[in-house]
């Protein structure tokens, strides 16, 4: 008897649980993920037109159900299911009320479980299907960093034919901060040395290395040229923006790509 009493408890409290952690996820998603959805939605960051192709329509439009139901049918959502149980306890006396207890709970849990895996994947597959490569969205950031510096280095260059010493330090600063900008964005020089060109993973790997060694490279060129311009010695500048230039060349390169 203790021992069927203590596995009852245990069906009865992982129902429960399964229930809860459903009810979790199902309200953490209307409020938290599902707006972020709709929001990359809205914004164009996922394309509607590919979902269409897809066949998978219908799941923008469920969460936009799930949403309408969980955030403005709340208090019915607790209130319903808490008279439904409170009627059940009331004017069931069957002998089997445990057993349909337990299958009601059973049935409740299967029906969150499909409901949660429905959210999930209607999150998940239309991002997979239609939102754009990380490569598509850092190459524009990227194509912007290489034009300031290409722009910040020809006046660099014009100011030192005119010796105009005075002139120089802000487009060094400029190419500095555009070159630092595209060390940093991680996928900005992925989207470089990959975009348009047909790689295998290995490949990839070693022109993104590539990439970023003359990224290093073009750095440290510039900083030595921001040295010679605080000395004003127009011979090391010049030696050292040409040796800029022969770093900078190949990420001059990769910007002309075309577009797919």
């Amino acid at each position: 008897m203790k021992a069927k009493w203590l596995w009852t408890a245990w069906a009865y409290l992982a129902l429960a649980l399964v229930i809860a952690l459903a009810v979790f996820f199902i309200h953490f998603a209307v409020i938290f993920l599902v707006p972020k959805f709709q929001m990359l939605l809205r914004h164009g960051y996922i394309d509607p037109a590919i979902i269409e192709d897809s066949g998978a329509r219908w799941m923008p439009g469920f969460l936009e159900s799930l949403t309408t139901v969980g955030g403005g049918y709340t208090l019915w959502l607790i209130i319903l299911p808490a008279a439904a149980w409170t009627l059940f306890e009331w004017r069931v006396k069957s002998e089997n009320k445990p057993f349909m207890r337990l299958s009601a709970l059973g049935t409740v849990a299967v029906l969150l479980v499909v409901l949660v895996g429905l959210t999930g994947l209607s999150l998940v597959i239309p991002y997979m299907l239609a939102a754009p490569g990380p490569a598509q969205l850092a190459r524009p950031f990227a194509l912007d960093q290489i034009a300031k510096i290409d722009t910040s280095v020809s006046a660099l260059e014009q100011a030192l034919a005119k010796k105009d010493w005075k002139r120089m330090p802000e487009p060094a600063d400029k190419a500095a901060q555009a070159l630092d900008n595209l060390a940093k964005a991680g996928p900005a020089v992925s989207a470089l040395a990959t975009w348009n060109v047909p790689m295998t993973v290995a490949q990839q790997e070693h022109a993104i290395e590539e990439l970023r060694a003359h990224v290093k490279a073009a750095s440290e060129g510039l900083a030595e040229a921001q040295q010679a311009i605080g000395a004003e010695d127009a011979g090391r500048l010049q030696r050292e923006l040409q040796s800029f230039r022969k770093s900078f060349e190949p990420l001059r390169e990769a910007a002309k790509r075309p577009v797919r």
